[in-house]
């Protein structure tokens, strides 16, 4: 008679399913982003709107307003912006500090003003926005003329 005793086969079995129905739900919750949702979720980020125009005390110094949609559940940043304008790179001054905060789920408008670019009224800029996390977005910007209140 043998003193060693394993476990019963039943038990080894039950562990066996536990074990495996455990690695199911991690696989499946992964696929369907469920574990990503909990944990922030990506951000996703679309601009809607973007308008141009000539600043009304200095027409070289242009304004531009963007309506910009995060439709995920995680926030991003708008850490910078450039204007390229005839063979010329020109950082923007973001109005609300040095990086934007987009938070999940929001839309909103954002104000950057970009100084000495030297574009007229009809011109088309390229307007480049860098993302923290979404990367970057290049859009082209036709400038319109200052709107006076």
């Amino acid at each position: 008679m043998s003193l060693r005793r394993g476990i019963e086969p039943i038990i080894a079995t039950v562990i066996l399913v536990a074990v495996a129905l455990i690695i199911a739900v991690a696989v499946v919750g992964y696929l369907m982003g469920l574990f990503g949702g909990l944990a922030g979720g990506s951000p996703q980020i679309s601009i809607t709107s973007v308008s141009a125009r000539q600043k009304e005390d200095n027409a070289d110094d242009l304004i531009f307003e963007l309506y910009i949609n995060n439709a995920g559940a995680g926030s991003d940043k708008l850490i910078r912006a450039e204007v390229i304008y005839g063979g010329r790179t020109i950082r923007t001054n973001i109005t609300e500090g040095n990086e934007i905060n987009i938070p999940g789920n929001h839309r909103g408008w954002v104000k950057l003003e970009a100084v000495d670019v030297g574009a007229s009224v009809g011109d088309t800029v390229i307007l480049k926005l860098y993302f923290e996390k979404s990367g970057t977005h290049t859009i082209n910007v036709v400038v319109n003329p200052s709107v006076t209140s």
